[in-house]
C-alpha cells in the first residue's frame, strides 16, 4: 500500500432505506487506489452489505518470482482488508462483510467478470495519471471498463479525504441520467442533496462565426421562459428522489462538458455524476466525446452509469 488509509468515518448507523449492497473495489496498491478503497467504505450502504477488494495480477510472471509476487499481493490485500474492516467497525458498521479476490488476467475483464458474478451495484477504481499522458493513462482499466458500458464505474482522483458533500450531477431528462440519478440517492449519506446540471442546446450553438455574420442580438437571445420551463422539468422528473426546496439546478444554453467542467470548479464539487448514453444533452455523444472528455478532464472523482445498469 502506498499509504496509510484514514481511519475516521462519520456514518454512523446502517441507512435501511437506501445504500449500496455490493461494491466491487479495484486496488493496484497505489495511492488512487487507497482513495478508491476509501471511497467505497465512504458510501452509504445498506446492512449487510458487501465489500469485495479485488487485486488482478498479470497471467504470467517469471518462474522465479511468481511466488514472491502473489505472496505480495495477497498479504497488501489482507492489509487493506483489515484497515477497512477496523475503520467500518469504529463507524459502528459490524455488519458490512469485507472478502478479498485475488485473480489473473486482463484487469477490466476480471473485475467486470467478479462484478456480475456477485450482481454488484457499483465498482471503484483508481484514475491513475496525473500529468500530460493523463488522457492516455487513464485509457487503461478505468476506460476499458466504462467501454464495456454494462457496470456504474466510480473512478476515484486520490484528491479528497472526506465524504462526498459537494456533488454534480448532469441531468438530461435520459434514462441513462435517470439511472445515474437513482444510483446517487443510494450512495450519498443522508441529507446530502446534489446540485444539478442541465445543458441543452441552443440553434446556433456550435456553429462556425462565419455562419452567423447576418445574425443579430435577438438570434442569440435564450428566454428566460425556455430556462424555466426545462428547470421546471428537471425538478419534476427527480422531485421523487430529491424535494423540489433543497435541490439546486443549473440550466443553461452551452455544450454540456463545458458547462459540467466549469460549475464543478466554481463550486469546487468533489463528484461528478453522469450517464454514459443518452439522447441528447450530456449523454447524447458516445463515451469517448462527452463522458470520457469529462473524466479525462476533471479533477474530482467522476461517477459513469450506463443504460444498461438501469
Amino acid at each position: 500500500m502506498s499509504a496509510a488509509l484514514p481511519q475516521t468515518l462519520t456514518q454512523k448507523t446502517p441507512r435501511t432505506d437506501v445504500g449500496l449492497k455490493v461494491v466491487v473495489v479495484a486496488t493496484d496498491f497505489s495511492h488512487d487506489g487507497d482513495q478508491a478503497v476509501w471511497r467505497s467504505s465512504d458510501l452509504a450502504l445498506s446492512p449487510d452489505a458487501t465489500l469485495i477488494l479485488t487485486h488482478v495480477l498479470p497471467r504470467h510472471f517469471e518462474a522465479s518470482v511468481d511466488s514472491l509476487i502473489r505472496s505480495a499481493a495477497e498479504r497488501a490485500l489482507d492489509q487493506t482488508a483489515s484497515t477497512i474492516g477496523d475503520r467500518l467497525l469504529a463507524a459502528g458498521r459490524s455488519d458490512v462483510k469485507v472478502k478479498v479476490r485475488l485473480v489473473r488476467g486482463v484487469p477490466a475483464e476480471e473485475i467486470e467478470r467478479i462484478a456480475e458474478t456477485n450482481e454488484a451495484d457499483l465498482v471503484t477504481v483508481g484514475r491513475r495519471g496525473h500529468n500530460p499522458l493523463r488522457e492516455l493513462l487513464i485509457g487503461s482499466t478505468a476506460s476499458k471498463l466504462l467501454r464495456l458500458g454494462r457496470l456504474p464505474v466510480l473512478v476515484a482522483s486520490g484528491s479528497g479525504r472526506t465524504p462526498y458533500e459537494n456533488v454534480l450531477l448532469g441531468y438530461d431528462l435520459s434514462n441513462p441520467a435517470r439511472a445515474a440519478a437513482r444510483l446517487l440517492k443510494r450512495m450519498l449519506r443522508e441529507g446530502v442533496v446534489p446540485k444539478v446540471v442541465h445543458a441543452f442546446e441552443h440553434q446556433w450553438l456550435g456553429l462556425p462565426p462565419a455562419y452567423l455574420i447576418n445574425t443579430s442580438d435577438e438570434d442569440f437571445h435564450v428566454s428566460s421562459g425556455s430556462v424555466d420551463d426545462r428547470r421546471l422539468e428537471v425538478q419534476e422528473a427527480l422531485a421523487d428522489l430529491w424535494s423540489p426546496e433543497d435541490i439546486r439546478i443549473v440550466v443553461e444554453a452551452s455544450d454540456p462538458r463545458r458547462l459540467l467542467l466549469e460549475t464543478a470548479r466554481r463550486t469546487d464539487a468533489d463528484l461528478i455524476v453522469m450517464g454514459s448514453r443518452g439522447l441528447s444533452g450530456f449523454a447524447r455523444v458516445a463515451l469517448g466525446s462527452v463522458a470520457g472528455s469529462v473524466l479525462n478532464r476533471a479533477e474530482m472523482d467522476v461517477l459513469i452509469v450506463p443504460e444498461a445498469s438501469e
